[in-house]
């Protein structure tokens, strides 16, 4: 439906907007030597907030915008005055997910670095390329919905039981959830690639892969195990989509904090 890939005029200048105090009032911190940006990461974070929860998923102006911002985060998370809080690893994992975006748009290039060529001199074909853009974005939007659960969740501990939860929200412990939380996007992506071009089947890559027991089997498995991701993937996205925002309004929205975390 229409209403779905075009975004409302007032989301997207609200988006605009706070793209605009993200890096404008990063500057002026910066100019003013204070010492941790927080008021920066937290329109980051409410921004991405809004573009995963609220606004069309496809719209290439809107990705933009959070690549964009995304890019000036890392810079500001790169300060050796930053401390390094669990939080900043989440937040900074979230702003890395903005590069499956670049690879998505990578392969849409017949220039620079040709990536889009070898893609289909390996036999993808321009079918491939765009399947494969769209298991990209798709794997965008689960990465950035798993990275928001747990900035979601962190929030949640901070707000109701910030002392008996400090073990838990530790630097250690966010950097083993970031790479559970990649291991488990990288498979599904593959899974989904792999059991679409087995099911697609181009005759060039068939006739290789018939020569080979092992792939065949591979493909057959990722065949088998694809329909069941995707059905497992959207009842985790409805799940944590419902969660998020109730986290949203209810902790950040609602009953904002005065604590030393950086989403307040």
């Amino acid at each position: 439906m229409e209403d779905n890939t075009e975004p409302n005029g007032d989301c997207l200048r609200y988006v605009f907007t706070l793209l605009w105090e993200h890096c404008l009032c990063s500057e002026l911190l910066a100019m003013q030597g204070s010492a941790t940006p927080r008021g920066a990461l937290r329109r980051f974070l409410l921004l991405k907030y809004v573009q995963t929860l609220l606004l069309p998923l496809g719209n290439e102006l809107l990705l933009a915008v959070g690549a964009l911002a995304s890019l000036h985060t890392l810079l500001l998370l790169s300060s050796p005055r930053l401390s390094r809080k669990s939080s900043t690893v989440l937040l900074g994992q979230l702003a890395w997910a903005d590069g499956l975006l670049l690879l998505r748009w990578s392969l849409g290039l017949e220039s620079g670095l040709r990536v889009g060529k070898a893609w289909l001199c390996l036999g993808g074909g321009v079918e491939a390329m765009t399947w494969t853009k769209e298991g990209l974005l798709d794997a965008h939007h689960l990465a950035s919905l798993l990275l928001l659960s747990c900035v979601s969740l962190e929030a949640l501990l901070v707000s109701h039981w910030a002392a008996e939860s400090r073990h838990v929200r530790t630097v250690r412990r966010a950097r083993h959830g970031s790479a559970l939380i990649w291991t488990g996007v990288v498979l599904q992506l593959a899974v989904q690639l792999v059991g679409h071009g087995a099911q697609v089947g181009e005759p060039e890559v068939d006739g290789r892969l018939n020569a080979d027991v092992d792939s065949r089997v591979f493909m057959q498995i990722c065949v088998t195990l694809a329909p069941l991701m995707y059905t497992v993937k959207q009842g985790l996205l409805a799940l944590l989509w419902l969660m998020n925002t109730w986290v949203l309004f209810t902790v950040f929205y609602r009953k904002p904090q005065k604590g030393k975390s950086c989403y307040h």
